[in-house]
């Protein structure tokens, strides 16, 4: 009697891109589909749905996919994962996109044919719609930081919050002309901070906020290339706003190779944790990334357990820290 084994040999595909092949079609390249169906022809397989329905296991294994490890939010977000399937006895694989939506969607094909059982989602976003590999496998998932849609779980920080924080404490420090070094209008993380400086920058100088913003890559090099065209261009400002740790190294490179010394000829603030980083700290808020990564893993387990209900929205606030936090400190 042939076996699925038989016929991913026949075809020179793994198991489970038969399986896929058998279940979901349209998760399979064509040039695969074509070899697996000639072996199925071949060897006259047909697969036992008796024994199929019996069968009923899990791998014990959990992906969590960010898409850049180097980033401290991701890393965050990974550990706090990591102390919950510790716990219910999960085996984790980390994969890091490098925000490539090709690299996302190899990685997705790989994690599928490892049997995941779920998977800790912060997505590249290049569109709103979930990738088609995911949507057809129907694997169960979460989603941090970033979402595709609200069909699912989704863990999220309050991004207004944040940049409302930061831009008031600059505010009370006397800072009147404040800039914004932003990410992308096309990512939801991205729009919703830059969204939130423009109303706000708007109510304190309508007339100047949109002169005052800079947007880019969420990258170190984006930071350093938008912090070099808001100090070439001869723009008056006192304080800079930069919308993610990653920004803000890039920022305060370019300033320092300026001239331009922090915070004594220009103040710098950042959303995501870069304060205890650099002397002096710099203003920033930081998002409670383990406690995100951690209920993102509670929900997505619960999902694998058999939990059907509707999806859930929680909004962690993110917590402000300053030069004064520090000295009380030290």
């Amino acid at each position: 009697m042939k076996t699925i084994k038989d016929v991913a040999a026949v075809a020179g595909v793994s198991v489970a891109s038969v399986s896929r092949a058998m279940n979901n079609p349209s998760t399979v390249s064509p040039e695969n589909l074509k070899r697996i169906n000639a072996a199925i022809r071949k060897l006259g397989y047909a697969p036992n749905k008796i024994a199929r329905s019996l069968k009923v296991q899990t791998s014990k294994s959990v992906a969590v996919m960010v898409p850049d490890i180097s980033n401290p939010f991701h890393l965050k977000v990974i550990k706090g994962a990591e102390s919950v399937l510790a716990a219910a006895g999960y085996t984790l694989f980390i994969m890091d996109t490098e925000e490539s939506a090709e690299k996302e969607a190899r990685s997705l094909r790989d994690l599928l044919d490892r049997q995941i059982d779920g998977l800790v989602y912060v997505p590249v976003l290049t569109n709103d719609r979930l990738p088609p590999i995911l949507s057809a496998n129907q694997l169960p998932l979460v989603f941090v930081d970033r979402f595709l849609g609200t069909e699912h779980d989704s863990i999220r920080g309050n991004n207004a919050a944040g940049i409302s924080m930061l831009y008031r404490y600059l505010i009370a420090k006397g800072h009147r002309t404040i800039a914004l070094i932003g990410g992308p209008d096309f990512s939801q993380i991205g729009r919703e901070r830059n969204e939130a400086f423009r109303s706000l920058a708007f109510q304190e100088d309508g007339s100047h906020a949109q002169a005052l913003m800079r947007t880019g890559d969420f990258t170190v090099e984006g930071g350093y290339r938008l912090a070099r065209e808001l100090v070439l261009s001869g723009v008056a400002m006192d304080a800079v706003l930069a919308t993610n740790n990653l920004l803000g190294i890039g920022a305060l490179k370019a300033f320092r190779e300026l001239g331009i010394r922090v915070p004594i000829n220009l103040e710098l603030a950042v959303f995501d944790e870069i304060g205890e980083l650099v002397d002096p700290p710099i203003p920033h808020v930081r998002q409670q990334a383990f406690e995100m990564g951690a209920q993102a893993t509670r929900f997505l387990l619960e999902r694998i357990g058999g939990d059907s209900g509707p999806a859930r929205t929680v909004l962690f606030e993110p917590l402000l820290f300053t030069p004064e936090h520090y000295k009380k400190f030290s």
